[in-house]
């Protein structure tokens, strides 16, 4: 199973209001990467995020926070390892 993996929280906010799920995983220097499964949707997506392509507002704006709130949640449990 082939892995994309996204540093952008905007980026990930968008695939995550197309209705894509992913993981956050911690990587080196405190940096959380969402990580996708490839399809070609995905990619398809992904061209689209890159061409500015329109979604719902406040869709994304949910995504947003999701994004944000599992990020911050997967400092919090990195930290406490």
């Amino acid at each position: 199973m082939e892995q994309i993996s996204i540093r952008d929280r905007n980026h990930a906010a968008y695939l995550v209001t197309l209705g894509f799920q992913g993981d956050f995983v911690p990587q080196a220097g405190g940096i959380i990467e969402a990580v996708f499964e490839y399809s070609p949707e995905l990619e398809s997506a992904t061209r689209s995020f890159m061409a500015n392509a329109p979604i719902p507002v406040q869709s994304f704006v949910a995504a947003s926070r999701f994004v944000s709130d599992r990020i911050n949640q997967t400092r919090k449990a990195v930290s406490h390892d």
